[in-house]
């Protein structure tokens, strides 16, 4: 299988992983001494880690949940990208016409 031709700067996570060629890139990147170090830091820098000050209200409570997740979401994708991964089948549509009842109640279509 092979990616559907477009700018890199479209690519999703799950089409670069299905690359064997940019998943052993990102492999060989990630392995690397200095990028586990780096990350390490993003790692420390985790917004899970700040202290919300006492009172801190409902909402910056419900914002900073949001920031802590979406992070971890972006360090988890940015290291999943060295896995290989295939894309999964697509699903082809098997429906049919859509019965409408007629006048007198049967059903066409």
């Amino acid at each position: 299988m092979r990616l559907v031709d477009r700018p890199h700067t479209h690519l999703r996570a799950d089409e670069f992983r299905a690359d064997r060629e940019l998943a052993h890139l990102a492999a060989m990147v990630l392995a690397n001494p200095n990028m586990q170090l780096m990350l390490a830091v993003l790692r420390n820098e985790h917004p899970a880690f700040e202290v919300l000050p006492t009172g801190a209200s409902g909402n910056d409570r419900v914002v900073q949940q949001a920031k802590s997740e979406g992070y971890t979401i972006a360090l988890a994708t940015l290291e999943s990208l060295g896995v290989r991964a295939t894309l999964p089948e697509r699903l082809v549509s098997t429906f049919g016409a859509v019965e409408q009842p007629s006048a007198d109640g049967a059903q066409t279509g």
